[in-house]
């Protein structure tokens, strides 16, 4: 219905045909107000995406190239004591570090470690499995066996490797600490930086077999998972 106006004034309703009406064409309709909004979600969603993949990649690249270098770091540390020695470990690791480090070389050359060591404690001797804890000895031991299975390496140069790859997982660790924490991963990649890089962080690594080096990174994670 329309309203009109005649000559004489006089107010009068008429009606009018369905083609004096505005036309609305459905093709006229804007996109988002036709009925399906798929197509402008997935658009949007796809640069999301690509940001998403993308800090992924740059944050797994640089934890990778830390742990890695840190690692490095250690072993030329080592590589650099007067007292290190390619083919002879005399003097290596002393006080307790080189005490363990005798167990470990035990297992790892196929040596039983006696029940009874007279030459750790004389003359009454020392019962090895109510006294000490070997466990890090045996792992270190057992994957030299496994790892350098007919290859002729010299158990130290081994250990030293493995040490110093080990203990750099704890950088790793202490990384999704800080983003369990703080939920930035900028925020996180630092303290893991200023962590790796400190004096207090390697300096028992190097020319060192302590067992922290091997247990810290099973402490980090305890405290993080609550376990």
């Amino acid at each position: 219905w329309a309203y009109s106006r005649r000559k004489n004034s006089k107010k009068s309703w008429t009606s009018c045909s369905v083609k004096e009406l505005p036309a609305y064409s459905p093709i006229e309709i804007p996109r988002r107000t036709s009925g399906s909004l798929l197509p402008v979600k997935q658009a949007s969603l796809r640069p999301m995406r690509t940001n998403f993949v993308n800090n992924k990649i740059v944050s797994f690249l640089a934890l990778a190239g830390l742990y890695l270098f840190i690692s490095l770091f250690k072993i030329s540390l080592h590589k650099t004591s007067p007292y290190f020695d390619y083919k002879d470990d005399t003097a290596l690791f002393g006080q307790e570090a080189g005490f363990q480090y005798r167990y470990a070389k035990m297992v790892g050359k196929g040596e039983d470690i006696p029940k009874i060591d007279y030459k750790a404690q004389y003359p009454e001797g020392l019962i090895v499995s109510k006294e000490l804890t070997i466990f890090m000895e045996k792992v270190h031991g057992y994957s030299f066996r496994l790892v350098t299975f007919g290859l002729d390496i010299p158990f130290h140069i081994f250990l030293i490797y493995f040490i110093c790859f080990f203990s750099s997982f704890s950088v790793l660790i202490l990384y999704l600490l800080a983003q369990e924490l703080y939920g930035n991963k900028m925020v996180s990649f630092i303290i893991s930086l200023f962590y790796a890089f400190s004096w207090a962080s390697f300096s028992r690594t190097v020319i060192g077999y302590q067992y922290e080096d091997f247990a810290l990174g099973s402490l980090m994670d305890s405290v993080k998972t609550g376990k």
